[in-house]
């Protein structure tokens, strides 16, 4: 909060979620940046330039996590509609 910035960039994947507490702790002074944020939409206009943005109320998505499936299925809970979706453990 005392450091010389007027930017603070959220440069991992958790910060986001921590976006309104971060905001609150640095001031109205400090500006946000969430590089995920651009990150889809410029996934969107590609999806879009190629036919491949599909949406569909009825649809089942797939999430994968390095992490615990259980930790994941909680967060899911949290942040997630009531569409259908699975969660798997993936291993590098």
């Amino acid at each position: 909060k005392d450091a010389q910035i007027d930017t603070l960039i959220l440069g991992c994947t958790h910060y986001p979620f921590l976006q309104k507490v971060i905001s609150e702790i640095m001031g109205p002074r400090i500006r946000l940046v969430n590089p995920a944020y651009n990150a889809v939409l410029d996934l969107k206009k590609i999806l879009k330039e190629n036919n491949l943005l599909k949406i569909d109320k009825n649809r089942k998505e797939s999430y994968y996590t390095s992490g615990s499936p259980d930790n994941m299925k909680k967060v899911a809970r949290a942040i997630l509609n009531s569409f259908e979706y699975s969660i798997e453990k993936v291993i590098f």
